[in-house]
């Protein structure tokens, strides 16, 4: 009977231990979380410039001015649309 009492001892002593270290583990995750959280968003990205868009002159394709070729008030998809328009 004392060797039980003792196994039960030693047991309940194994069970304590652990419950500390899981608490201690825990502990050490809530701290780990909150250091790693971020404080504050990230800034936000500013909008990209706005671009007009111009339609070609031949087929009506809208694209930005930017990749649009012609000069004045004709403007262009391709080469060939431009090409096609002059003649």
């Amino acid at each position: 009977m004392a060797d039980g009492l003792r196994y039960y001892r030693h047991q309940l002593q194994f069970n304590e231990a652990k419950m500390k270290f899981l608490l201690l583990l825990a502990v050490f995750g809530v701290l780990w979380w909150t250091w790693r959280k971020p404080s504050a968003p990230p800034p936000a990205r500013p909008d990209p410039p706005v671009e007009r868009m111009v339609a070609c002159a031949h087929c009506g394709l809208l694209l930005p001015e930017s990749d649009s070729i012609g000069a004045g008030e004709r403007r262009y998809c391709c080469a060939a649309h431009r090409q096609a328009g002059d003649a």
